[in-house]
């Protein structure tokens, strides 16, 4: 989620101001303070117990936090149109990836179980993209060799 946010800020399809307050006041407004936050917690509610969990002011504005990035953002009208354009972009990169599977780094080469297709290696190396790492890899692959088939002369 904290990732979504940033993106979601910079894309503006939310502003900071957006935020509920009791969560930002809770986790903090940037991004790096939220993950501070959440894993501090998890530290000091874990520490000599048996199990990992967040704390309950901190779980209830992650919540909180989840339940506003799904209705303005995940769920929102504008993220949809963009839709289409994203899955091309991951269908592209899976695409490029099970035809080039060398360049895919070698804790996902071999595969986190042995029997791991290659199919299942390229998806779970793909599904640890952040959107501007997937962007910015497709930009790598197809758009910037494209634009380099073009002439000088026809730059305007």
């Amino acid at each position: 989620i904290n990732h979504d946010i940033d993106d979601a800020i910079r894309a503006g399809v939310i502003a900071e101001a957006d935020l509920p307050r009791p969560a930002v006041e809770t986790l903090g407004s940037r991004g790096s303070s939220r993950i501070g936050t959440a894993v501090n917690d998890v530290i000091m509610q874990c520490h000599g117990k048996n199990e990992i969990r967040l704390s309950a002011p901190v779980l209830e504005a992650v919540e909180t936090i989840k339940t506003f990035m799904f209705e303005r953002v995940y769920l929102n009208e504008a993220a949809k149109k963009q839709e289409p354009k994203a899955q091309n972009i991951v269908k592209k990169l899976f695409d490029y990836y099970m035809e080039h599977p060398a360049e895919l780094p070698d804790e996902f080469a071999r595969g986190a179980d042995p029997g791991d297709s290659p199919a299942r290696r390229v998806c779970d190396y793909i599904a640890g993209f952040t959107d501007r790492f997937a962007i910015k890899r497709y930009r790598e692959l197809f758009v910037e060799p494209a634009e380099s088939q073009v002439p000088k002369e026809w730059d305007v």
